[in-house]
């Protein structure tokens, strides 16, 4: 199948890769055409514009940061045109509203705008054995189904535009928890002179705990060597943000969420807001604080 993405940060080539492997034909943009030169490696065609890889494809992928990057490349005069009759998708982080809205805009160009929440880090995803949540435009939900299926093997669909950044919205009250509740393990371990690759062991395999990219992120901590490759630190503060918003606008108490921005604030500050979540490491341990210290075994 010919499908394009739109947007090749981390986890955009992470579903473009992905897709790759599954045998599609790919074809991606990215603003900074750089970004999208590991791709052209593997046989992704570069298009010189938004509007020519909308053309390439029948589906197209967005990847973008926000509700306000994913509206200026869509509706950009230049790109409106290329909208219609096409499916996209977008993956970006939006208030349900503001999907409602931009979905309403894309089908009076006479596109029809689904969303994609991925539940995943983009390592996941790249690997296929990632999960995802689909509301889709009338008519495109077992199109998406099946692309979204070939990089993972569980794809929920919820129904009307909208449900799925509510369901995305809903698990950040859990996931804002995931990366802090492996922190203080490490950290504890470390001040101890205990091994660190024991609560890797316990928080990646436990089917109680589960704890998401344990296998990527402790040894990041244990070694405080923080990559970009994965969630950064900025990006989690924007969804802390919008979980606590979503949070106060259902009656429910975000004390807690806001003393877990505040350490991840604390991280940004130290000059970490582009390095990867597990960062979030040296504001609750931070480097020279008095303990015993000992490396990934």
């Amino acid at each position: 199948m010919n499908i394009s993405i739109i947007g090749t940060g981390n986890m955009g080539t992470a579903v473009a890769s992905g897709l790759i492997d599954a045998g599609h034909r790919i074809t991606v943009y990215n603003r900074t055409r750089d970004k999208t030169r590991r791709l052209a490696d593997r046989g992704a065609v570069i298009a010189d514009c938004a509007a020519a890889a909308i053309r390439a494809s029948e589906f197209t992928i967005v990847v973008l940061l926000d509700e306000s990057s994913t509206r200026s490349v869509l509706l950009d005069n230049a790109t409106k045109p290329a909208l219609d009759g096409r499916a996209i998708i977008s993956a970006a982080a939006m208030s349900p509203e503001e999907f409602v809205a931009l979905s309403r805009d894309v089908g009076a160009t006479g596109g029809a705008l689904s969303e994609v929440a991925i539940a995943t880090y983009p390592e996941q995803v790249q690997a296929r054995r990632s999960e995802f949540v689909l509301a889709c435009a009338s008519g495109h939900a077992e199109s998406w189904r099946k692309i979204f299926a070939d990089l993972g093997p569980k794809v929920h669909d919820v129904g009307a535009i909208g449900n799925a950044s509510k369901v995305q919205m809903a698990m950040w009250f859990s996931y804002m928890f995931m990366t802090i509740a492996m922190t203080y393990p490490v950290a504890a371990l470390e001040k101890l002179g205990l091994p660190v690759n024991v609560a890797q062991s316990l928080l990646a395999g436990s089917p109680t705990l589960a704890i998401a990219g344990a296998n990527d992120l402790i040894p990041q901590m244990s070694r405080r060597d923080y990559g970009t490759a994965s969630f950064s630190i900025d990006n989690m503060i924007l969804s802390i943000d919008q979980a606590i918003d979503f949070a106060a606008r259902l009656g429910l108490d975000p004390t807690v969420m806001r003393a877990i921005r505040d350490v991840y604030a604390k991280a940004a500050s130290m000059g970490l807001g582009g390095r990867d979540v597990s960062a979030v490491y040296e504001a609750i341990n931070p480097p020279g604080a008095t303990g015993s210290h000992s490396n990934l075994c």
